[in-house]
């Protein structure tokens, strides 16, 4: 199952999908069933298609929610309460043997500074399976999500998509076909994979103008305590993904859109190509990966 968060994030990723299919690029591939319905309460998954015999399902988180009752107010998908609910019927509706949660975010100090010549990884796709989840209602005095993340701030480690996924990466070269975000576009521009990279969980902020004090409390409590694992994106989904998952493993694919504190300057002005694009790229990064570690994944 792929899980990609938003609606202006899943017309960028599809387009990645699709561009790497008419290069030939994923091989055996076939479409069973493609609905381009975008919700609201939306019945099913957006594209169900097969890869060297392995069914996959996307579905676009924000096309499952209910239509927003006040469009004054944040949308009900921002909410990491009723999101974890959303998800949690689907999962278990659905019974899939491994999720990839595919959602743009923000880049960390430390992978502007290890993988950029231009401190900025913009457009770069960041993937792992190590979670971390930081409660920001605080930040947010008008939230209306109160997820309790007290029992799961650091979230078990999934298990990687097969038994040498980052081995097998180390040797691919999965940027083939990546395009440049308009905005502090990354140099260079890659896709990067470790076994103990982080997906940090901004949870609990539904108002974006409150992102910029959360996501700097999320990377301190982070960092506070931890010598260990390397935290390369900051966002709102990867960890509610992975607590409704369970035991069921779950691979993170993080887009970044822009610098560490730079939302105003990279996101802003330019808030759907610079989506879109990063999307794109994330697109390219899972059907490219895909394409690769095929031959490995047991029938």
């Amino acid at each position: 199952m792929v899980l990609v968060n938003k609606s202006f994030e899943y017309p960028g990723y599809r387009a990645g999908v699709e561009s790497r299919i008419t290069s030939g690029k994923l091989k055996d591939y076939s479409v069973l069933v493609r609905d381009t319905s975008v919700g609201p309460q939306k019945q099913g998954p957006s594209c169900v298609y097969q890869v060297a015999g392995h069914i996959i399902r996307e579905f676009c988180i924000n096309y499952l929610f209910p239509a927003d009752e006040d469009p004054a107010k944040p949308s009900v998908s921002s909410n990491s309460e009723k999101k974890l609910e959303l998800l949690k019927t689907l999962i278990e509706k659905e019974k899939p043997d491994y999720i990839i949660s595919v959602s743009t975010g923000e880049s960390t100090p430390f992978d502007q500074d290890k993988y950029s010549d231009n401190n900025s990884v913009n457009g770069c796709v960041f993937i792992g399976t190590r979670f971390f989840a930081c409660d920001c209602s605080e930040d947010d005095p008008d939230t209306e999500s109160h997820l309790d993340i007290a029992n799961c701030k650091w979230t078990p480690e999934s298990k990687p998509i097969c038994e040498k996924f980052y081995s097998l990466l180390e040797k691919a070269d999965l940027s083939e076909g990546m395009i440049k975000v308009p905005n502090s576009p990354g140099s260079p521009l890659d896709i990067y994979a470790g076994d103990i990279f982080t997906s940090l969980g901004v949870i609990n902020v539904m108002n974006y103008e409150c992102y910029s004090k959360a996501d700097q409390r999320t990377y301190l409590e982070f960092t506070k305590n931890n010598w260990v694992y390397i935290p390369v994106s900051l966002e709102t989904t990867h960890a509610v993904v992975k607590m409704a998952a369970g035991e069921i493993p779950v691979l993170f694919v993080s887009p970044i859109v822009d610098r560490y504190e730079s939302f105003s300057t990279d996101v802003e002005d330019s808030w759907g190509n610079q989506n879109l694009f990063s999307s794109y790229n994330a697109g390219v990064a899972v059907t490219n990966m895909l394409s690769y570690i095929a031959p490995y994944l047991k029938e």
